[in-house]
């Protein structure tokens, strides 16, 4: 501010997120990388993710590091991930375990996203049929091959990628890219993305999503496919991975399959049970879509079990906020269409009031409310058993221990 005080360092207060009367109780800011509370993370493996500086790095198992745009520097919030499985790429050691036709590979031939020698440079060797590929067992009906690329010669030069069913003799998805403005142009099937990382650098995702499935044998290419290239030309690729979830980050590969673990973020004890109010509350939440296309918690409360608990949550296509007390659904709220991200919405609730739903830029929902659950824990991005984790960025999650009006909701989601 004028002062040159900080304002962005502090956590906000009551007023300047729009929560009325009572300020925040629990209180976690992705952005900011705090909570005050302790939430427990459970993770029994690292994760990889793009720090302050945009590099690549690793956190420690339990660990919920927060997550930054690698070409802007900006902080995008908690990623909490489901858990993912990467198909052997060997992607650490292309050299040695890619499979090459008139094409050599050189490891660490330039500076990759973790600011190492980390990219490898495929380059054609005679002006002549190429290819660069490697085979794995689809062990989902969806795979997800990324890979992240930088122009070497030029911007159309060794610049096309697909995935080959080899068991069905099938073309699943084969594109090609602009290394200087990141367009993609389809080949063969549709879905191919790219975002821009930084720096020179793309993360192409090639998306199949139909004609796989588990146990067919899937080809990934590099930069050649099979076709006519020119002596000289070459890219430069990093982490190319392979995985059943979409936008899942990078985790490296070698001899065979890996598997990552779900996120698991928790606040209990003391920091929830000090902080709760058990007859009526509000949440407010400002999340960024992580891209799955089936249900994923944005919050639940619960007291470990299905029986009791409150969930807000994405179906891959609404908002939804339920209510369940002793195993019967006591409210249920939906808003259509607001399952795209950036979004921000707030929950209310009280046997007074009843529960409410509200989603910036649409209609409030609402219903009478006959009791509210007990409960023990509040669960960001997850609920009392894994496997509909949100894969997105949580940027803010506040709790105030006050049921709110509905001139109240619509102020709160238009301040966030």
């Amino acid at each position: 501010d004028t002062t040159g005080r900080w304002i962005s360092a502090m956590l906000p207060s009551a007023e300047a997120i729009g929560l009325p009367n009572v300020a925040p109780t629990i209180l976690v800011n992705g952005l900011l990388g705090t909570s005050n509370v302790p939430m427990l993370v459970t993770r029994a493996s690292t994760k990889g993710r793009f720090n302050r500086l945009g590099l690549w790095v690793y956190d420690a198992a339990g660990v919920l590091g927060v997550n930054y745009d690698p070409k802007t520097k900006r902080a995008t919030g908690y990623r909490v991930d489901p858990a993912a499985t990467y198909l052997d790429m060997q992607s650490e050691a292309i050299a040695a375990n890619w499979p090459t036709s008139n094409i050599t590979v050189t490891d660490g031939a330039a500076v990759g996203l973790d600011g190492l020698l980390s990219m490898a440079k495929i380059e054609a060797i005679a002006t002549a049929t190429a290819q660069c590929s490697r085979q794995a067992t689809a062990t989902a009906t969806a795979q997800y091959f990324v890979v992240r690329v930088k122009k070497g010669s030029g911007s159309s030069a060794a610049n096309i990628y697909g995935v080959y069913n080899v068991t069905t003799a099938q073309n699943l998805v084969f594109c090609s890219i602009d290394y200087d403005t990141g367009a993609v142009s389809h080949i063969a099937g549709s879905g191919a993305s790219s975002v821009d990382l930084g720096n020179g650098v793309w993360e192409l995702t090639i998306p199949c999503t139909s004609g796989v499935s588990v146990g067919n044998i899937l080809q990934m290419y590099l930069c050649y496919i099979g076709s006519a290239s020119v002596s000289g030309d070459f890219a430069y690729i990093t982490q190319p991975q392979v995985s059943d979830k979409p936008r899942a980050p990078y985790d490296p590969t070698a001899a065979s399959n890996v598997t990552r673990p779900a996120d698991v973020p928790v606040i209990s004890g003391p920091g929830f049970t000090d902080n709760w109010n058990t007859r009526e509350g509000t949440i407010l939440m400002r999340v960024r879509d992580g891209g799955q296309t089936s249900a994923r918690l944005l919050v639940e409360i619960n007291d470990t079990t299905p029986d009791n608990r409150l969930s807000l949550y994405f179906t891959g296509s609404d908002v939804q906020f339920n209510i369940d007390v002793a195993t019967a659904r006591v409210a249920g709220l939906t808003v259509t269409g607001a399952a795209t991200g950036p979004v921000v919405v707030a929950v209310t609730w009280s046997v007074a009031g009843g529960a409410r739903l509200a989603v910036k830029g649409y209609a409030q929902q609402s219903t009478t409310l006959a009791a509210v659950p007990v409960v023990t824990q509040i669960q960001p991005g997850t609920l009392f058993a894994t496997g509909n984790e949100f894969g997105g960025d949580i940027e803010l999650l506040a709790y105030s221990p006050v049921a709110t009006t509905a001139a109240e909701m619509q102020a709160l989601v238009n301040n966030a």
